[in-house]
């Protein structure tokens, strides 16, 4: 009933927007019509429900000073994914803003780099609120283009002004192109909403920060990642990953295994296929309809207390670190990556590889840290062969696009890393689009460099 009773909410939002669009529609039919979605993914309103009414998609990007830099990076890649097309940043600060507890000024640079990110990942246009400081009112400290001094020689300004001229330069360039992308996330409204609802196990689920594990993994290794939502087509992708999966609806377990059986490969994990639409449980053993897909069922899920872990051992010999969950498998046709190395279940299945027809499916039975993650992830990259846009590791956010002439533009931003190298692969042969020169080989905190 909570579930439905949040369908119905962003239903009948989306009812009154379509409405509201309409009127406006009948006045001027050529103006594209938005609304703005905002911040980390919002509960109330299904966005991938709502993309196909709007002509573009609008964002809102205020980032809190201590969230770590790859997550406004999924933001803007899930706002991409709705339509497949660039979006807006409608909203964003040119220095600060008026609601964290603390609210530090964006330092010298910051501002354009965090502007770009934007773009890097699937922006055509930046905006920002306010234009003038407000004098009253809650809002009143939160930051502008023109602050109460009420004068245009302020950093902020100059610096907005310094982006203007920098965006209008290389916009020709970049306006309308695309990012290809060959792995997909998976992020769906239906389990963000039912796997926090989940009464039992564990108090700790939380749908977002498991989904940012993945995310982080492919964003760190340079390799491009649309946020798709369970109804996209999966044909496009070498690789879907959909970490906690909880709640299948009527038709996906097939549309899995399917893409599976046809060359695809994919990833999930603990708390997956356990649920339809309705929330009702899949007799039979979890991953209900993946089961086949995936070659094994799950018979219990053990909660992982709070500041413990449970330790897992890869057939390689590498030692990982578990949390929250553990899955006990039963293999039923995969085989074993890792086992788990302590509790009861020492020994048993703890992830797994399956060769399901002309694909592969892997199974991560708990929430592995970053550094055991990693592991996982790494092996899948290798074994799909897919292409990171960097051949050397780097601490710098590599991402491309490419325009309608099929010229790749290389955004390589150093988002507060230090000083950096930039990739010996880009020191010759490319230009910098902001400069017009060759890039600079040593990248200091929040430098940009867009190259062709």
């Amino acid at each position: 009933l909570s579930i439905d009773y949040l369908r119905f909410q962003s239903t009948q939002m989306l009812d009154l927007f379509k409405m509201e669009k309409r009127i406006i529609e009948k006045y001027d039919p050529t103006t594209l019509v938005t609304t703005n979605f905002h911040s980390l993914p919002n509960k109330m309103i299904d966005y991938q429900q709502w993309a196909s009414a709007q002509d573009i998609i609008s964002y809102d990007s205020y980032p809190a000073y201590d969230a770590p830099i790859y997550q406004p990076a999924f933001l803007y890649d899930l706002m991409r994914s709705l339509k497949h097309q660039p979006f807006m940043l409608m909203e964003s600060t040119p220095s600060q803003v008026n609601w964290q507890p603390y609210s530090p000024l964006k330092r010298p640079g910051q501002m354009a780099a965090t502007e770009l990110q934007a773009v890097a990942h699937g922006a055509d246009t930046v905006q920002f609120f306010q234009l003038k400081q407000a004098l009253g009112g809650s809002e009143k400290f939160h930051g502008a283009v023109i602050s109460h001094a009420n004068r245009t020689d302020t950093r902020a300004f100059k610096e907005v002004a310094k982006l203007g001229h920098d965006l209008r330069k290389v916009g020709p360039v970049i306006k309308n192109s695309q990012t290809k992308a060959r792995v997909a996330l998976i992020f769906d409204w239906s389990n963000f909403w039912s796997f926090e609802y989940v009464d039992g196990i564990t108090q700790d689920l939380k749908y977002v920060p498991i989904i940012l594990d993945y995310y982080r993994q492919f964003y760190e290794l340079n390799i491009p990642t649309d946020v798709i939502s369970v109804d996209d087509d999966f044909s496009q992708y070498d690789l879907i990953v959909a970490p906690v999966l909880y709640m299948v609806k009527d038709g996906l377990g097939q549309k899995i295994t399917d893409y599976v059986a046809n060359g695809g490969n994919f990833i999930t994990s603990f708390m997956s296929g356990m649920v339809n639409e309705s929330d009702n449980i899949y007799p039979g053993g979890y991953p209900g309809p993946l089961k086949d897909v995936m070659g094994l069922w799950v018979e219990e899920s053990d909660a992982i207390l709070p500041n413990k872990d449970v330790k897992l051992a890869m057939t390689t010999g590498d030692e990982l670190t578990g949390h929250l969950i553990a899955d006990l498998i039963r293999l039923n046709g995969a085989h074993i990556l890792a086992k788990y190395a302590s509790e009861f279940y020492a020994g048993t299945p703890a992830i797994t590889e399956n060769t399901y027809s002309r694909g592969k499916a892997w199974y991560v039975g708990s929430r592995l840290d970053h550094a055991s993650l990693r592991k996982i992830i790494m092996h899948v990259v290798d074994d799909v062969h897919l292409s990171a846009l960097v051949k050397e590791q780097t601490e710098l956010e590599i991402t491309k696009r490419q325009n309608s002439a099929g010229q790749n533009i290389y955004f390589v931003l150093n988002m507060g890393k230090g000083k950096q190298p930039l990739p010996l692969e880009f020191q010759k042969g490319y230009r910098d689009l902001l400069t017009g020169d060759s890039p600079e080989t040593l990248l200091d905190s929040w430098d940009v460099e867009i190259l062709v």
